[in-house]
């Protein structure tokens, strides 16, 4: 009965961590998102000086959070990640607004799909 009890436990705390987990990475992943929109809407403004600062702001949110991610996630969408951001650097220098949404679109798909593949699920499980 005791090793039942100490499983119980244990499970309950698995799924705890999950959720806590889940919710962090919702929110993180939420404000990259928010970010990302943000670039957009300066580039149908066309502002290109407001893109650039709006960029340096989410390239200090996303290294800010690699660290934590690292521990969880898997390395190479962590890199694809890095890459994208470093294309959308270069078509923003070049005021390249095609590819620069082209670009910005992968990197919203990118995030969104880290945050959906690691969220507890059935799913995810099985």
């Amino acid at each position: 009965m005791r090793v039942f009890w100490i499983s119980l436990v244990i499970i309950c705390i698995f799924i705890i961590f999950s959720i806590y987990y889940t919710y962090i990475l919702e929110k993180s992943s939420g404000n990259i998102v928010t970010s990302i929109e943000d670039i957009e809407k300066k580039i149908d403004k066309n502002d290109w000086d407001g893109v650039q600062k709006d960029l340096d702001i989410l390239r200090n949110k996303w290294e800010g959070m690699i660290k934590p991610w690292s521990s969880f996630i898997e390395h190479e969408e962590l890199d694809n990640i890095q890459v994208s951001i470093l294309k959308v650097d270069e078509y923003i220098s070049m005021n390249n607004e095609v590819l620069t949404r082209s670009e910005l679109s992968v990197l919203k798909y990118l995030v969104r799909h880290i945050y959906l593949k690691e969220k507890l699920e059935l799913g995810n499980i099985f």
